[in-house]
C-alpha cells in the first residue's frame, strides 16, 4: 500500500522565490555574539562595546593639515591596517591601563601615506564622542605625499591630561615632536614641541602643552 505522502511532486522554485530566500539568508546574523568591522574602513579596530559608535580618536595616527586620507576615504583607496586596542579593565567606556597601537599604509587619489603609532594611559574614558586620557604617553609618525598634500613628522609625548572631543584637543604634558605638514587644508610646522598650525586645524603647541581645533572633524561630528 502506497501512502499518500510517499511521493511528492518536484516543484521547481521560481526565480523570485530563490532571490527572496537568498536575501533572507544573507540578512541573518550567523554569529551575533561577535563584533566585526571592515578592515578597509578608517576607524580603529580594537575591542568595542556593541552598539556604541567608534571614536575617531581610537587610532593613534596623528591628524594634520593634509587631505590625503580624506580624499582616499571618499573616492576609494587600497590600504593595509593593523590595530590593537586593549585594557586591563574596561567597562562602559572606562578603561584602566589602556594600550593602543596601529600601523597602516594607504594609496589612492589623495596620494600615498604610511602611519605608525602607539599610546598608553593609566586611565581613559571614551564614550565614542570624547576621549579623556590621564597619565599617558604616545609615539607616532607619518610620511606621505600626493594631491592631498605632503607630510613628514613624528610625535613623542608624555601627558598628564589629554582631552579630545568634536575636533577640539587640549593637553598638558611634555612634547618633543617635530615635523612639517602642508596641503589644501593649511600648514603645520613643529620643532621639538614648539609649533603652530594654520588652516582647517588651528592651534599652537609648546613643549609643555597644546590647544587646537580641527574644523574638519568638528563639522563631521555635527
Amino acid at each position: 500500500m502506497v501512502k499518500d505522502n510517499q511521493f511528492k511532486p518536484n516543484i521547481s522554485k521560481t526565480y523570485e522565490q530563490f532571490v527572496l530566500e537568498e536575501q533572507n539568508l544573507e540578512q541573518q546574523d550567523l554569529y551575533p555574539e561577535l563584533d566585526y568591522e571592515d578592515i578597509g574602513s578608517g576607524k580603529g579596530y580594537g575591542p568595542t562595546d556593541k552598539g556604541k559608535k567608534k571614536s575617531s580618536n581610537n587610532k593613534t595616527e596623528v591628524s594634520g593639515q593634509h587631505l590625503i586620507n580624506t580624499l582616499n576615504n571618499k573616492w576609494g583607496n587600497d590600504n593595509f591596517n593593523l590595530d590593537v586596542d586593549g585594557s586591563a579593565i574596561k567597562e562602559d567606556g572606562v578603561n584602566a591601563f589602556n594600550f593602543t597601537s596601529s600601523a597602516g599604509a594607504r594609496a589612492g587619489v589623495g596620494g600615498a601615506i604610511a602611519e605608525v603609532g602607539a599610546s598608553g594611559s593609566i586611565f581613559r574614558y571614551d564614550d565614542g564622542v570624547g576621549d579623556l586620557r590621564i597619565g599617558g604617553g604616545s609615539l607616532g609618525g607619518e610620511v606621505g605625499g600626493g594631491s592631498g598634500g605632503v607630510t613628514a613628522r613624528y610625535t613623542a609625548q608624555l601627558d598628564a591630561v589629554n582631552m579630545q572631543s568634536h575636533g577640539v584637543q587640549a593637553r598638558i604634558g611634555l612634547d618633543g615632536g617635530s615635523g612639517f605638514t602642508a596641503g589644501p587644508g593649511g600648514v603645520e610646522v613643529k620643532a621639538v614641541g614648539f609649533g603652530v598650525s594654520v588652516g582647517k586645524k588651528m592651534g599652537i603647541s609648546t613643549p609643555v602643552g597644546e590647544l587646537s581645533v580641527d574644523f574638519e572633524e568638528t563639522c563631521n561630528q555635527q
